[in-house]
């Protein structure tokens, strides 16, 4: 094997959240987008910045699937990896205390399933988040759409009961959203596509000759 892609949606470091598409045997990096800004390394063979723009806070549903569509995915299939990984942590969902991030996770769910695509051999790793019952919600449900299970609309007493003894000193009381003991999938979060993410579309697309 000679050409992989690495999506990386997780923390990019302690100043906030990133969304990140890679690929590796060539050694040429493709978008990493994050909340805050913080360095970023390039390999260097390529000219590139030492600083990624970040992407807004409240970074939402349609704004991922924009910049997909406009940046990620174009430069996954230019790029034509024999294989992908997926790092999906879950830091950029809503009700995490650290990332500032307004993700619902089926907005996650359907992109990695989009990155994955119907060919070639993929792997997906788990990655940071903040806040357990997000985390565990979105990693469950993930499995659950990545092996063909059906995502139920309540979920048994047994797995409420899982999610009900959780406790994070991150999270106050009153911030639990009670959705969180009895359901996997979020309700959507979807939201203006703001100038800032339509810059970094740009920006991408210039940068790797998509534009």
């Amino acid at each position: 094997m000679e050409r992989c892609s690495i999506l990386s949606v997780m923390k990019c470091g302690p100043c906030g959240s990133g969304f990140c598409l890679r690929r590796v045997f060539d050694r040429q990096v493709q978008p990493r987008y994050h909340r805050g800004k913080m360095p970023l390394w390039w390999p260097q063979a390529i000219e590139r910045p030492k600083e990624t723009p970040p992407v807004p806070a409240g970074f939402n549903d349609d704004e991922l699937g924009f910049l997909l569509d406009a940046v990620v995915l174009p430069l996954k299939d230019a790029f034509g990896p024999e294989a992908v990984v997926v790092t999906c942590g879950t830091d950029a969902l809503a009700g995490d205390p650290l990332s500032g991030m307004a993700l619902g996770n089926v907005a996650l769910w359907d992109a990695v399933e989009r990155v994955i695509g119907a060919r070639g051999p993929a792997v997906v790793l788990g990655g940071g988040g903040y806040n357990p019952w997000t985390l565990a919600r979105c990693w469950t449900g993930l499995w659950g759409r990545l092996s063909g299970r059906a995502i139920p609309v309540v979920l048994p007493a047994p797995a409420q009961l899982i999610l009900r003894s959780l406790e994070c000193a991150l999270v106050d009381d009153e911030d639990v959203d009670p959705s969180w003991f009895a359901t996997l999938a979020d309700a959507p979060r979807p939201g203006e596509v703001r100038a800032e993410v339509k810059s970094l579309a740009s920006l991408g697309r210039t940068l790797h000759g998509l534009a």
